[in-house]
């Protein structure tokens, strides 16, 4: 028989590995991904050891890649031995401490707050990316009207200058190291992200920054970028971003962040959900309604 794909094999191997998975090795996985391909069981342990080579290489291309765009990891390999590989968020006795061993198990907790955020409304999401980017420390952050926004769903303020606190004395002029934050909700979850949605964006960005809206007024008054203020362009989903769209992203400047990293952000710096599935839906969008993020 001839054998699968190369790429659908490497893709049924990363999807049979869960976030919190123990070390396998590379062979026995490889062996069971070619079995959920209707190989055989004796065929699949002959090309399994002949694929190890090439499938080690690509695993680690797109462990870099991931790295690269700032993804979530659903894999890892295990620091003992390469040839292993474990779930991202496996907790590795002797290696991790206390402080990564929490971070880790906080991280394998975040399907429950995925599967929550998927049944919200695309404008409680909305609500919801202000809320991250509040948890991120922006501040004077603005959710735009969910109708007629000129291709903008929030924008607001980062003072990046806070990161040199630490500095004795921190001269006032920190204060002056902030970049504006413009970006866009898409709350995908049949289809991904493609390259489009991040041109919208980016059109809606540079018009921004010239003033230059589709109505008679000034639409955002208190948005006023000047000539060599920064700019983060910044593009949220609840969905999956396509290939080509990541690779916009990494060539643009474009911050995307996807379902994934979305849940994470917020597990890390606003909720956690620890209510059964059916409920924690219902304890979001409370979460959501307390905070009522300001609408401009």
């Amino acid at each position: 028989m001839a054998r699968p794909k190369f790429n659908a094999l490497v893709d049924r191997l990363i999807t049979s590995v869960d976030i919190d998975d123990p070390p396998r090795h590379l062979v026995e996985l490889i062996t069971a991904a070619y079995v959920q391909l209707d190989v055989p069981e004796l065929d699949a342990q002959i090309w399994a050891e002949d694929s190890l080579h090439r499938v080690s290489q690509r695993l680690t291309s797109l462990h870099n890649e991931l790295i690269q765009d700032g993804r979530s990891l659903r894999y890892a390999f295990n620091s003992s031995d390469v040839l292993y590989l474990q779930g991202a968020c496996f907790v590795e006795s002797g290696i991790d401490d206390e402080d990564a061993a929490s971070r880790k198990r906080r991280r394998s907790a975040t399907h429950r707050l995925a599967s929550a955020i998927g049944q919200l409304e695309p404008a409680e999401f909305e609500k919801l990316c202000v809320i991250a980017l509040e948890g991120l420390g922006a501040y004077e952050v603005k959710l735009t009207p969910y109708r007629a926004d000129q291709g903008i769903d929030f924008y607001g303020r980062l003072r990046v200058g806070s990161a040199l606190a630490d500095i004795a004395g921190y001269p006032p002029v920190f204060d002056k190291f902030c970049v504006w934050v413009i970006g866009q909700a898409k709350h995908y979850e049949a289809t991904q992200v493609a390259t489009f949605d991040l041109r919208e964006l980016v059109g809606s960005v540079q018009l921004a920054r010239s003033g230059e809206y589709g109505s008679v007024n000034d639409r955002y008054p208190d948005m006023k970028i000047r000539s060599c203020d920064p700019i983060f362009s910044l593009f949220m989903t609840s969905g999956t971003i396509s290939r080509e769209a990541w690779l916009l992203c990494r060539n643009s400047g474009v911050i995307a962040i996807d379902g994934d990293s979305f849940s994470h952000i917020l597990s890390e710096t606003s909720i956690e959900l620890d209510a059964p599935d059916l409920q924690a839906v219902e304890k979001l969008r409370a979460f959501i309604a307390e905070k009522q993020p300001v609408v401009r």
